[in-house]
């Protein structure tokens, strides 16, 4: 009895192992025995797996995974549980890959970004929590008719900013925002919405 293990994450249980053997030649898996295999076969025998500690053939995408004996009692005590272990497999899987780029996406906003002002010079400004809730108060400060207002660009002293290149900061700065939030959301959908393990892993944020 074995469990397959990818990322941490118990992925699949297997009775009995199949060995084989990619092939890059041919992309074709062959049956082999242990000491000559790179892979093995999925209990639904239709997916396979690269063995961790191989070299990876080439124009091989399969994912790189463990392969731990367990005994009797584990086996069956996994196969009880509400979820089959690929299925608690990919909803963990799916759960640290939106934690990661969240993370990301949260970065990529606080960072801010270059915005070109009405003295055609580009001025950097991050966007901290702190950040967003000044530009929300000097947004209504401007609706209800200031001119002038104190801010300051990244790593730069406070300064008066006129209401024209205020304006322009606040839009630019929640484009940049809703670009980035966006972008999360579409790739979260994308996630929540796939069951190839080898696709979700490999998602990236760019």
């Amino acid at each position: 009895m074995y469990k397959v293990i990818y990322n941490d994450v118990v992925i699949d249980l297997l009775e009995s192992v199949r060995y084989g053997k990619y092939i890059p030649a041919t992309k074709r898996v062959v049956a082999t025995d242990r000491s000559a295999a790179n892979c093995i076969v999925a209990s639904n025998l239709k997916d396979r797996y690269l063995l961790k500690g191989v070299p990876t053939p080439e124009g091989c995408n399969y994912l790189k995974v463990s392969l731990v004996p367990i005994t009797n009692e584990e086996y069956y005590a996994l196969l009880e549980k509400k979820e089959s272990p690929f299925e608690s497999g990919i909803r963990r899987l799916r759960k640290n890959k939106i934690d990661e780029l969240r993370d990301i996406c949260n970065k990529n906003i606080t960072e801010g970004l270059q915005i070109q002002l009405s003295d055609g010079k580009f001025h950097h400004f991050t966007m901290s929590i702190e950040g967003q809730l000044n530009l929300l108060e000097i947004r209504h400060l401007i609706s209800i008719g200031e001119q002038e207002f104190v801010y300051h660009e990244t790593g730069g002293e406070y300064k008066t900013f006129t209401r024209e290149d205020m304006q322009i900061i606040i839009n630019e700065m929640f484009k940049h925002k809703q670009s980035h939030l966006l972008r999360f959301n579409n790739l979260k959908k994308h996630i929540s919405q796939s069951i190839n393990l080898d696709e979700i892993s490999k998602i990236t944020y760019s």
